[in-house]
């Protein structure tokens, strides 16, 4: 996969001073934000990728275009907690149960019903 290039969506983006943090989110590899004027530290991070930094500087009604390229860190993206997986599986295994009991229950009726 290396040389690929695709657009992240939902990378966060935060702008950094001594003072203050703003962020952001990208959409299809584009963001857009209105800053007031002073010197920022970009980080752009994304689950399952390298963050990368870069300093810049706003000057009055400037506009400033960075790209930035990530590498795949090969540390897996967790979908879920362990917590979370676990309930889940116990919440199908109940469900299933149920409604093959119900199945179950309906088969033999109508078996009845036949029969008399």
């Amino acid at each position: 996969m290396r040389g690929d290039f695709r657009t992240v969506s939902w990378a966060t983006i935060l702008f950094e001073t001594p003072t203050q943090t703003y962020q952001t989110y990208s959409f299809d590899g584009f963001y857009e934000s209105y800053l007031p004027l002073d010197t920022y530290t970009i980080r752009v991070e994304e689950p399952g990728l390298s963050y990368q930094d870069e300093t810049i500087m706003l000057s009055d009604a400037g506009t400033i275009t960075s790209n930035t390229y990530m590498y795949q860190t090969g540390v897996p993206i967790p979908e879920f907690s362990t917590y979370t997986s676990t309930i889940l599986s116990i919440f199908i295994c109940i469900s299933y149960f149920l409604v093959s009991k119900k199945t179950k229950v309906k088969k033999e009726t109508n078996f009845q019903k036949i029969v008399k």
